[in-house]
């Protein structure tokens, strides 16, 4: 009991102490030195008909590959599928022998050393999102004991809510370049929400009334996936993406006037904003000072300012 606490402490200062994209890597290793493992798959993603799909899980000394094999198996995949019917509930067994229906699956669990595992998962069958950590030891006279499946089953939480709270200070973070009218949230790579403000939520449904708690909007994730460093700009926000490795982070706020430039006007105002003058924009751009001036006063009308000055605080105001 001692281990778990000393464990659990740890596991919380380190959401603190250690940046999110390494926080998973320690909590996985924090724990290893309690409860030994060869390999670790931590991730979420969706149920459908076939099972499991995982959206860029972490690993821990397993193969990429492992994701890509898994696939035409994951319909076969029993264990998996009492987990999703048992949600918290960690599963402690000997994965080929599990697999015996399946020569497919049992294949691969030896191939990829998948043999004794601890599989742990939660699913809310109202969304179809899920979230699991599973442990692999690669020897089938390795067995985990039921004191270690007692153990990963009640740690397993306590992983879900502190990498959540990590989650969650570094959107904090990446608002902090903004201002309050911004809110933020992050997704998995698969759309999944892993966190949002209850106005990010709002902030989507005056663009898409009705859109999920629980997953981006089609519109806007396949924006995300074609163009993953531009903002959406839609009829009533903008959103604003930052890619990691597994996740999504995202802020949104309302459309505003500047948001209704075209890209040579706002050009021409972030450089007059900058301190050029007519000519200087005309030559860094290579157009002539009069189509500059014709630009700046459909840019001001448009914006609702009366001179350079008043564009450029609005500017300001605007950066993320």
């Amino acid at each position: 009991m001692d281990g778990l606490n000393e464990l659990l402490i740890t596991l919380y200062r380190s959401v603190r102490e250690v940046p999110l994209e390494e926080f998973q890597e320690q909590a996985v290793v924090l724990l290893k030195a309690l409860l030994p493992f060869d390999a670790a798959r931590w991730g979420s993603g969706i149920r459908d008909a076939q099972g499991v799909v995982f959206h860029s899980p972490y690993l821990y000394n397993d193969s990429p590959d492992s994701l890509q094999e898994y696939a035409p198996v994951r319909d076969q995949d029993r264990v998996a599928f009492y987990c999703l019917s048992n949600p918290g509930v960690t599963v402690n067994c000997y994965l080929p022998e599990q697999s015996r229906h399946s020569k497919a699956l049992e294949a691969y669990a030896l191939r990829y050393g998948h043999e004794q595992g601890l599989i742990t998962g939660f699913h809310n069958p109202q969304t179809g999102t899920l979230a699991s950590v599973s442990l692999y030891r690669a020897s089938k006279a390795r067995a985990f004991s039921e004191a270690q499946r007692q153990l990963m089953q009640a740690v397993f939480p306590h992983l879900q809510e502190a990498l959540k709270i990590s989650q969650t200070l570094q959107a904090e973070r990446y608002r902090e370049a903004g201002d309050g009218r911004w809110s933020v949230a992050v997704a998995d790579t698969g759309g999944v929400l892993c966190f949002a403000e209850p106005r990010f939520i709002a902030d989507l449904q005056t663009e898409w009334p009705g859109a999920s708690e629980h997953a981006v909007p089609r519109a806007l994730f396949q924006h995300l996936l074609a163009a993953p460093h531009r903002s959406f700009v839609g009829r009533r926000i903008l959103v604003t993406p930052f890619f990691t490795k597994h996740l999504i982070f995202l802020k949104a706020r309302a459309r505003e006037a500047l948001d209704n430039l075209t890209h040579r006007e706002r050009e021409i105002a972030e450089l007059v904003a900058a301190g050029l003058t007519h000519k200087e924009v005309a030559k860094t751009l290579k157009i002539s000072p009069a189509t500059v001036n014709n630009h700046l006063r459909a840019i001001h009308e448009r914006v609702g300012v009366h001179n350079n000055a008043e564009l450029a605080a609005q500017l300001r105001h605007a950066r993320p």
